[in-house]
């Protein structure tokens, strides 16, 4: 007998033997049975290496590992969560991007008057048959983009709850905008735009009296003869320039960080256009085309270093008069014209565009030259702009930066470039479309033998109006949401990091997405870009209104896929959607963080100047809303020449090699374009979609988990009986602990937020906002103090200021002289991540590097429990009269550090109220004497939990404070009534 067990051995394990002993030359191994006993009958092989001497071995059955298959716990459990993005999307009559509905169902004229009162617009729609006539045109548009200005945005990508594919294009508009650092013009390309610029004149002179343009002159530049005409009474008829130059923005700390996008910029220009312009009657018409990566430095200037054209432009937007709508999910397709009657001056003189063609200048597109006199002539011709290695080598400058805490993560990229030949745009374009689909497709001719094409990924922003709703939003004052009927500005984002390679078949396509789903590190990268993205909306959101309504949500492109997130925000009163696009200039995922540092860190280790790459493109609708996506896998062609940029999200954990590999891959799909001709060259003029396999999703499958999948059914046919009594009990006690919420500990306070140029700090603003508190945000520096002198002149000495976190050392921002400040003037004190670091080395402690930097890792902290001392173990108000009362003694939170405190070198002075699970770094100080209080983690980022971050904060307002100066009002809900300062609570 060949095997021998003390139990039968089954037909199936012989099988198995057999195969795997055939199966093992392929191997270079023979498996060798373990002469071992087993009551299990289960045979288990040993791998050993094969060998040329002949063994006689007596096999027998031996005892199998088993393998646990369910050792990861799925909930089978609950299945009551909030309201999909999709849902929500369908309850709020969301766009996902596609244009609105036409203005009219019927065909025909129809005519409103602009906000302003100043401009009266006529829009005539005409249907365009879907199915022929609406494709035929749309190539003939991509056509005549090669030799025409205008833009044409397409959508063939879906996301439920996010993208919808429509297409939407226009050439030769009547206007154009465009502009370079503070420098900008208004142009007139035919004669229709001609009769539009007398008014726009007037307007910016507006702006002029407002001192945020310091001058306002006109030039001709169409017309063979040019004259030049500054503001003076005698008008020159003859200008089709405005000329535009800004002022200089105001020193920081005359403002406060929530106003920065209010200061003056090309964008003021643009803001007062849409003003001209704007009307909810239309909502098509508006400013489309690009928006050039170094815009972000007139929201957030840095030194420069790179060497740039003098000719490149930062901003082109276009004015259309004829559009062209088709909407792939609704089968529509309509034209709508524009014609605009003016008032100048409001003296009754009028001017009209009607009867005037609607026509342009033709600038046919001239491939490359070898022989032409020019930079990129062949002998200056370079294939990248940074050699291979180099990258490499700059990502490990890059961890460096990591791992002192100067940057959590960066967004590093290279240039790649090919001469165009014989290949014109309209084909890059289309290839574009046909290989990669995306949700911001685009072709834009911005003249100057420049063009974009593009295929992104990724929205940047977008927002548009949705009517009020109290369940989206948790406005403390209710100065910003009145009833249900009162319109709310929503701003949506979609930030993208996590990125692997496509398989080669759905199957593998699974394994990777698994792979990518598991690796810590792509999950940090989203992590951090998400709390960034989330500090960007809450300079400008309702508190409580910013959400993350989908996590790393799967993305499938033609050659990656992608890790997503989608966050939401609702835009306060005095905030519009231009606000909303300037507070995230750049993206994290383009930039990195904290966001002034890693920008200044690209500007001074990228080998170009990054153009229109990692900025935007879209559309700014007079209608008050905005659709926008990121510059990305795009070529920009410019004289002849196409050029690929492409980036790598670079964290402390990132392989060098990879994430050069990882630019070179991005950009493979957009150098295919431009060098590959594939049999569907033909194909691609086509707009018509592909059919696809009419596959069941149900088809091979059993039902399964039938009680949970019911339970959604069954709630709903129970909910009409006893049940609802019990959910509006329960709708009811929620909205009284809600109301209970708007007068929290907050109501009646002030704080002053200083940031230490993080791109955290206005989350946490967020957060205080949510206790009723009213908060200013003031960048660091001796600007902050002097604000905070003449507060205190004034009888507003604010109750608590926060130190925010942030970059580099507490050195860097004076922190000491700060606390001293507050100190001196008997103000309480919290601090965050930097503000805890400043606080230690202030007041004598030693700060130490941590050897591997915790950025957007979560970890365990638990609460020193013999200075918190436990009131009662059947309550969760643990801890009293400190800054974790009401939180679990153990928990997680969010880290982003490099420096800490060394506890054995902590001084006296401070308390050290919680440490670190693992490894007893201590992650939470506290002052003896002195109403003074900090923590080394994060209570407003994602990895810890709001309910746990919120009520740090209301203890924070609630308990730091001097006996002498508190009132009697801070006591909610609070045990311990008595004034009192964190040091004798702790004690």
């Amino acid at each position: 007998m060949l095997f021998q067990s003390t139990t039968t051995t089954t037909i199936a394990q012989l099988l198995l033997l057999s195969l795997l002993l055939l199966l093992s030359p392929l191997h270079n191994h023979a498996f060798q049975i373990l002469p071992q006993k087993t009551t299990t009958g289960v045979l288990l092989f040993a791998d050993t290496e094969t060998t040329t001497t002949t063994t006689t071995t007596t096999p027998v059955a031996a005892v199998a590992v088993e393998r646990d298959f369910n050792a990861v716990r799925v909930a089978k459990e609950g299945g009551v969560g909030e309201r999909t993005a999709g849902q929500q999307a369908y309850d709020q009559n969301l766009s996902l991007g596609a244009p609105r509905a036409r203005s009219s169902k019927k065909d025909g004229a129809s005519t409103y008057l602009t906000d302003s009162g100043k401009l009266e617009i006529t829009s005539s729609v005409r249907t365009v048959e879907f199915e022929k006539e609406a494709p035929t045109r749309i190539e003939q548009m991509v056509d005549l983009l090669d030799d025409h200005k205008g833009v044409l945005l397409t959508s063939s990508y879906e996301f439920p709850g996010r993208y919808a594919r429509w297409s939407l294009g226009f050439v030769d508009p009547p206007l154009e905008i465009s502009g370079r650092s503070s420098s900008g013009q208004i142009r007139a390309l035919n004669e229709r735009g001609l009769v539009l610029l007398p008014l726009i004149l007037e307007q910016m002179k507006e702006l002029q009296e407002s001192n945020v343009l310091v001058s306002v002159e006109t030039t001709t530049k169409l017309l063979s003869t040019s004259s030049t005409s500054k503001d003076d009474d005698e008008s020159d008829s003859s200008y089709d320039t405005i000329l535009l130059q800004v002022a200089p923005p105001p020193p920081v700390g005359t403002f406060t960080e929530e106003e920065r996008s209010r200061q003056p910029s090309l964008f003021s220009v643009v803001r007062s256009m849409v003003d001209l312009f704007r009307s909810a009657s239309d909502h098509q018409l508006g400013l489309y085309g690009g928006f050039g990566y170094d815009l972000t430095f007139q929201f957030e200037p840095i030194d420069l270093v790179q060497e740039r054209n003098d000719e490149q432009r930062d901003l082109l937007l276009y004015v259309p008069d004829r559009i062209l709508v088709v909407d792939q999910d609704k089968k529509n397709a309509w034209e709508v014209e524009y014609d605009f009657k003016v008032v100048v001056n409001n003296d009754d003189t009028t001017t009209t565009t009607a009867g005037i063609d609607r026509v342009g200048s033709v600038e046919p597109f001239e491939p490359f030259h070898d022989n032409d006199d020019n930079d990129d002539s062949s002998s200056q011709f370079l294939s990248r702009d940074t050699p291979v290695g180099d990258f490499a080598k700059s990502v490990e400058l890059a961890k460096r930066e990591f791992a002192v805490g100067n940057l959590f993560e960066a967004v590093l990229s290279q240039t790649f470039r090919e001469k165009l030949t014989s290949v014109k745009p309209s084909l890059l374009f289309r290839r574009l479309r046909s290989r990669n689909p995306a949700p911001y497709g685009f072709f834009m001719n911005l003249g100057e033998q420049e063009y974009l094409v593009g295929a992104s990924p990724e929205m940047f922003v977008r927002c548009e109006y949705v009517m009020g709703d109290d369940k989206y939003t948790n406005d403390n004052s209710n100065d910003n949401i009145d009833d249900d009927d009162t319109p709310l500005l929503r701003v949506e984002t979609c930030p993208i990091s996590g990125t692997v390679a496509r398989g080669a078949d759905a199957l593998e396509d699974a394994q990777r997405v698994k792979s990518l789903m598991m690796n810590a590190k792509e999950e940090s990268e989203l992590t951090m870009c998400t709390d960034v993205d989330r500090n960007d909306k809450s300079r400008i959101c309702v508190p409580g209104s910013v959400k993350v309504i989908g996590r790393r949500q799967i993305e499938m492109y033609s050659r990656l896929i992608h890790t997503v997130d989608h966050v939401e925000g609702y835009l306060r009163n005095e905030f519009d959607a231009l606000d909303a696009f300037l507070c995230h200039t750049w993206a994290v995922t383009v930039t990195g963080a904290p966001k002034t540092w890693a920008i200044q860190f690209v500007e001074e280790h990228e080998r170009s100047p990054r153009c229109w790459y990692g900025g935007a493109v879209g559309m700014v609708g007079f209608d008050g809303s905005l659709n926008t996506g990121l510059t990305l896998r795009t070529v920009r062609v410019q004289n002849g020449v196409a050029e690929v940029r492409a980036g790598a999200t670079l964290l402390y954990d990132s392989s060098p090699p990879a994430e050069e590999l990882e630019t070179e891959l991005k950009a493979s799909a957009m150098m295919d374009a431009i060098i590959a001709s594939h049999d569907d060259d033909a194909d691609a003029t086509s707009a018509a979609p592909k059919k696809k396999a009419n596959n069941n999703v149900g088809d091979g499958k059993s039902v399964v988990l039938m009680e949970l999948k019911a339970s959604a059914m069954m709630d709903a046919i129970i909910s009409s009986s006893s049940r609802d009594a019990e959910h509006d009990d329960a709708d009811a006690t929620s909205s009284s602990a809600a109301a209970q919420t708007k007068n929290n500990v907050g109501d009646g306070k002030s704080v002053v937020l200083i940031d230490h140029e993080d791109s955290f700090v206005h989350t946490l603003g967020n957060y205080l906002r949510q206790t009723g508190a009213q908060v200013q945000t003031l960048r660091s520096g001796p600007s902050a103090l002097q604000a905070l002198t003449e507060l205190i002149h004034n009888r507003q000495k604010p109750d608590l200021v926060v130190l925010s976190p942030g970059p580099g050392n507490p050195s860097d921002f004076g922190l000491s002289t700060t606390i001293d400040f507050l100190t001196n003037h008997r103000i309480p004190a919290f601090g965050v991540c930097l503000g805890l670091q400043g606080m230690v080395e202030h007041f004598g402690g030693r700060l130490g590097v941590l050897s591997y930097p915790m950025h957007g890792k979560p970890s365990m902290v638990s609460l020193n429990t013999k200075l918190l001392p436990s009131v009662s173990s059947t309550t969760n108000e643990q801890q009293q009269g400190s800054i974790f009362t009401g939180l679990p003694e153990s928990f997680e939170v969010a880290r982003y550090h490099s420096l800490y405190g060394i506890r054995e070198h902590m001084p006296d002075c401070l308390e050290m109220l919680a440490f670190t699970t693992e490894d007893g770094i201590p992650m939470a100080i506290a002052h003896k004497t002195l109403p003074f209080a900090a923590v080394q983690f994060h209570p407003e980022s994602i990895l810890t939990s709001p309910a746990h971050g919120l009520r740090l904060l209301e203890n924070a307002l609630r308990y730091l404070n001097y006996n002498d100066d508190t009132d009697d009002d801070d006591d909610d809900d609070v045990d311990d009534d008595n004034d009192t300062d964190i040091k004798s609570d702790d004690a």
